[in-house]
């Protein structure tokens, strides 16, 4: 079910999610870190990150091959912030321009599996009704422990240039290389092979659980409350994504739109299927309509996507809750043992309901513990001749997911 919570309740939450939308400005160059205010604490993170590769053998001093290019650095500064936006630490990277390697020299292969979102509900969901102790961790410079396959080199970074026009030979990974995810996989599975479970990616979101009633909550309150201040700022109150009777139909957008206002709804649309993927299933309709003309808006376009992520902002506490007793009121459960998963699937159609084209739209969602694990909302490509056979293409996508 999708849950909600009081004040007090998501005050004791823990955050576990990156929210860029409430940051302030941070230092561009290290100039600007190293010599503005806080100068001392941006180079002690320096200072840091530099130590920490160096720590590691990233890195060969050596004269660059003739033939070959070397790819350029950049420092990447960011305040660390509490569940209260008070700033904990200065956190400085140095991360390579990817954007500057050439294929079959620099890297080649790059594929890297990750969790899947619905792999990652089912297990909580599983948490809750079995009462298992879920845990995480925080692996400190990650993409630092890949072991590079090809020769990769790099610019000695700003600040620590020693001045003998050297470069460094990359031996480890180093943040911003094409072929950092997949080799950082591959040494992650190294290890895991030798223990006696596998490693699970974090959630995005912040989790509370009670493991006596055997119940667990995951919401994004934080990330919402700051996506509605940047975004839904109109007065008001809304108690729906969309407004009733809402049609999505591209136009030729709006002539007066400059690349800054472009952008902005391009991060607001981001930002919104961030959280629809995640934990909030009630706005993927309205979300995709807003994926739909993210190319060419018009004023009124911006305006509704405005109005969702107001929506999502006076319903921030609402995420998704799972149970054993949740489970118990599941369509179809009477019976299950106590303890073990029931899956319930349901779908539904619009038959040619998408003026532009008379195609259609369909979805589904998937239940476990009470809770949803799996959704999806889209207009479907294929035209159906009846609603029945357009329900019957609905839930065949039901279907392949819950095979899955």
């Amino acid at each position: 079910m999708l849950g909600d919570d009081t004040e007090d309740e998501s005050e004791e939450c823990a955050s576990a999610l990156f929210s860029p939308l409430e940051m302030p400005e941070e230092p561009t160059n290290p100039k600007e870190a190293w010599e503005g205010p806080n100068g001392k604490e941006w180079k002690k993170a320096s200072d840091e990150e530099m130590g920490s590769i160096i720590k590691n053998d990233t890195f060969d001093l050596v004269n660059l091959p003739p033939g070959r290019k070397a790819i350029s650095s950049k420092w990447l500064f960011k305040r660390k912030t509490d569940a209260d936006s008070n700033i904990e630490r200065y956190k400085s990277r140095l991360v390579a321009k990817g954007y500057h390697q050439q294929k079959k020299n620099d890297y080649n292969e790059v594929y890297a599996q990750v969790v899947k979102g619905t792999t990652l509900r089912t297990l909580l969901a599983a948490a809750a009704i079995k009462g298992w102790v879920v845990k995480q961790m925080d692996i400190v410079t990650a993409f630092l422990n890949g072991v590079l396959e090809e020769e990769t080199y790099m610019e000695q970074p700003e600040g620590y240039n020693n001045g003998i026009g050297r470069v460094w030979k990359l031996k480890k990974a180093l943040y911003g290389l094409k072929q950092d995810p997949r080799q950082w996989y591959i040494k992650l599975r190294e290890v895991s092979a030798s223990l006696p479970q596998r490693p699970i990616n974090l959630c995005p979101c912040l989790a509370r659980r009670d493991v006596e009633k055997r119940w667990m909550r995951v919401h994004q309150k934080k990330y919402l409350e700051a996506l509605a201040a940047n975004f839904g700022k109109s007065e008001g109150h809304v108690t729906t994504p969309l407004p009733s009777g809402f049609k999505c139909v591209k136009g030729p957008g709006e002539e007066n739109f400059g690349e800054e206002e472009r952008h902005l709804f391009h991060s607001l649309v981001g930002s919104l299927m961030y959280v629809v993927v995640h934990t909030r299933p009630d706005a993927a309709l309205a979300t995709g309509q807003q994926a739909r003309v993210v190319q060419c808006p018009n004023e009124e376009q911006v305006a509704d996507g405005e109005r969702v992520a107001k929506y999502l902002g006076q319903t921030a506490t609402i995420g998704l809750q799972y149970s054993a007793a949740a489970q118990r009121r599941q369509k179809g459960a009477d019976g299950v043992e106590p303890g073990r998963l029931f899956l319930t699937a349901f779908s539904d159609a619009s038959w040619a309901s998408e003026p532009e084209d008379m195609t259609s739209m369909g979805g589904f969602i998937c239940y476990i513990g009470g809770g949803p694990t799996v959704w999806e909302s889209k207009k479907q490509v294929d035209q159906a001749l009846s609603s029945v056979e357009f329900e019957y293409m609905a839930l065949f996508c039901a279907i392949r997911e819950v095979v899955w």
